[in-house]
């Protein structure tokens, strides 16, 4: 896409101007992978070594699929990987996996280094890759990590990318008020723990089920919980009502993940109950109804949160 090129322009200039920390501001729907895979081939033409910094387990695994699937040949740097090869000039590397073993690809000297999800902690990278080019790239750049890159590209708004058909338009309900007025704030957002006795509440549960009866229009849907506990009652009253639901949480295996999104697809389940395992990076274009169980006062979160279901599919048009 025209606006994808001009994304990677734009970030070539930065660079040549000498700044080497770029963040990269894409949205939802902009195809920032796509970008990135661009950037990436580019570099293996010229035996430039990279490294795509990813964290969680799902994250590095859509990363190598799409990379596999552009012909991108890559290691992938994680614990349990049969893909790893210290000697491919492309590594995916899981920043968990790289702080456990205290090993960082290509370190000693120049690189291009890849960050995905730039808004979250990345600090180990900077510290560690003096010498490399750091290209960051995020939804949702408003958090403190973000101050760690020099300057930003941002080539194209949601609106934009909704008005030229790679998103779809949102309608948004709020048809029951949680009353979070005891809840106290905790670095930023509630305090987590007060915020579940809230949200727990049986009435409160039941509401947002009846919400989903009542405006979901029975659409593949995910739904964000406050805690594991609060996930796990919510999963068994979507299913006491007879609504197909599973919960998925950081202890879930890949196959409960795999089959979770599948039932999406093919209509098996309704809904997938989760705390913050499908905010960021996780891609079911089918899902057409987002619901937030889980009141914040964190933008960024919300940001990402909301974008699971402005995905292009066929038979959804918001």
């Amino acid at each position: 896409r025209p606006y994808q090129q001009q994304t990677i322009d734009q970030i070539d200039q930065k660079l040549r101007e000498g700044k080497k920390r770029i963040l990269m501001v894409a949205p939802t729907g902009a195809g920032k992978t796509e970008i990135m895979g661009k950037m990436i081939e580019r570099s293996v033409k010229h035996n430039f070594p990279v490294v795509f910094v990813v964290r969680r387990r799902e994250l590095v695994k859509n990363a190598s699929r799409r990379f596999a699937k552009n012909g991108i040949d890559h290691s992938v740097f994680m614990s349990g990987s049969w893909r790893f090869d210290a000697k491919k000039l492309v590594q995916i590397v899981s920043i968990d996996t790289m702080k456990a073993r205290k090993a960082f690809p290509y370190n000693e000297g120049g690189c291009l280094v890849i960050i995905d999800e730039a808004h979250l902690n990345y600090e180990i990278v900077f510290e560690m890759y003096p010498k490399a080019f750091i290209v960051g790239g995020t939804g949702s750049p408003w958090t403190k990590h973000v101050e760690k890159y020099e300057d930003f590209v941002q080539v194209v708004e949601p609106y934009e990318l909704r008005d030229m058909g790679y998103l779809v338009p949102a309608k948004f309900y709020v048809p029951h008020l949680i009353n979070v007025a005891d809840v106290k704030m905790r670095m930023g957002d509630f305090d987590q723990k007060q915020l579940e006795s809230v949200v727990t509440n049986s009435a409160v549960v039941g509401n947002i089920v009846q919400d989903y009866i009542d405006l979901g229009q029975n659409r593949p849907s995910v739904c964000f919980a406050t805690s594991v506990n609060h996930s796990l009652q919510l999963t068994h009253a979507f299913l006491d009502a007879g609504i197909p639901a599973i919960h998925v949480d950081a202890h879930s295996t890949e196959e409960e993940r795999d089959r979770a999104k599948i039932g999406l697809e093919n209509g098996t389940i309704k809904v997938v109950c989760n705390v913050d395992i499908f905010s960021t990076g996780w891609d079911a274009p089918c899902v057409s109804c987002v619901i937030f169980a889980r009141p914040t006062f964190s933008l960024a979160w919300f940001i990402q949160s909301s974008g699971r279901g402005l995905r292009t599919h066929i038979d959804k048009e918001d």
